[in-house]
């Protein structure tokens, strides 16, 4: 059942029936065709939560992409990080790369929160991340062209 939709891509506020319940939270963006980077990016989170007295922050982790790119935002065969110690602590992260703006994905190995991911000679990367924590919440992340081999 949808609760509501909002315009802000940083903030929204929705009343919910009181008592515990799973929620899912998505949020989604696509740019301008025009500019390479980044064309669409989307996230999704489930969790449970309960009754409140008050409007509560949610505890979401997230998985931030970090890969080291040059001053054109091309990079080398190198590696994108979850930095330890950020957000909630998950207990299982999967990092999925395409080079072919997500119509076909391959899964990367991810030890010590770092996925290395072997680039072609030349193109553009999209990942993918799903993400649980102990407690069973969930994340999901895709960036398509998130950055560019070159």
């Amino acid at each position: 059942m949808l609760v509501g939709e909002t315009e802000d891509a940083g903030y929204g506020r929705f009343d919910v029936a009181p008592g515990e319940a799973e929620f899912r939270v998505e949020a989604s963006y696509e740019r301008d065709p025009v500019l390479e980077f980044g064309s669409a990016l989307s996230a999704s989170w489930t969790f449970r939560s309960g009754t409140t007295t008050t409007p509560t922050a949610l505890p979401l982790g997230v998985v931030r992409f970090a890969p080291w790119l040059d001053r054109a935002g091309d990079a080398p065969p190198r590696s994108v990080r979850r930095p330890a110690g950020r957000d909630r602590p998950f207990a299982t992260t999967t990092v999925d790369a395409s080079f072919d703006d997500g119509a076909t994905w391959t899964a990367v190995p991810v030890v010590d929160g770092v996925a290395t991911v072997p680039n072609p000679a030349s193109g553009w990367v999209s990942l993918r991340v799903a993400a649980e924590t102990a407690d069973g919440a969930t994340f999901g992340q895709t960036a398509i062209r998130a950055y560019r081999i070159g």
